[in-house]
Order: structure tokens, then sequence, then C-alpha cells
């Protein structure tokens, strides 16, 4: 089996309005659980930053730039924790819905060699809401 875990990318920020939310994100808990990890020795593949925030989101959104710099934090941690650059895991981002100028504005913001693998979500027959 691989392992992909989803990390809270929310933690620490406050709802603005309505799906929308700002701040800094606190990665103390993200730093912790990846440490964890690590030191039970688990084979984690690739770690996820958050949950369809992207665009529009669906229950919140985080503006592309924000979350860009988020993106390089995380992979300071990843950087910082994992001694060896083969024993590092991937990093995927952003695991939400398609949009073409947000997913432009993040690329522009993380730059190259930051984020691994780009993912989003298809709900061809519904999102089930």
């Amino acid at each position: 089996a691989i392992i992909t875990f989803g990390l809270n990318a929310l933690h620490g920020r406050y709802n603005v309005q309505r799906s929308f939310w700002a701040g800094k994100w606190n990665s103390t808990n993200t730093y912790d659980f990846v440490e964890y990890t690590i030191s039970k020795g688990y084979p984690v593949d690739s770690w996820e930053f958050g949950n369809e925030l992207s665009g529009h989101g669906t229950g919140a959104r985080v503006d592309a730039k924000l979350y860009g710099k988020d993106v390089i934090e995380l992979k300071s941690i990843l950087r910082q924790l994992y001694r060896t650059p083969l024993s590092q895991p991937l990093l995927l981002a952003p695991g939400g819905f398609f949009d073409q100028q947000w997913y432009t504005q993040l690329l522009q913001t993380s730059g190259h060699g930051v984020v691994n693998a780009l993912t989003h979500h298809i709900y061809n027959l519904g999102g089930g809401m």
C-alpha cells in the first residue's frame, strides 16, 4: 500500500466571509505530525496540503498566493525533517477543483521544485451534495 496523508491547510487561519479563509497558516501541528510519522518509521509516499481549497472552493477557499507561500513553508519542513532527498516524500497540492487562474497563481508563487504533483478533483456524476 502507498500512504498519502492530507494535511490541514486551515490550521491557524480565520474565516473572513462565507467560505473565504485568510491569515497565516500555523504549521506546528503539521511539523509535529510529520516528525511523529518519521519517528515511527511509517513509509509515507506523499503529503497533500489541504482539501478543496482552490478556486471557489466548496466549504472553504484560500487565496492562491497565500496557499503558494504555505506550500513553500511545507516543503521547507519536509526538507528539514527528511534528511536526504531520496527519503523525502512527494508534496501534492492542491487537491481541489481546477481553476486555471488559481492554479497559475499557485505555481507562480511557489516556483519550480516545490510541488511535486498537482492534484485536482473531478466529479463527473456530481459532488453528491
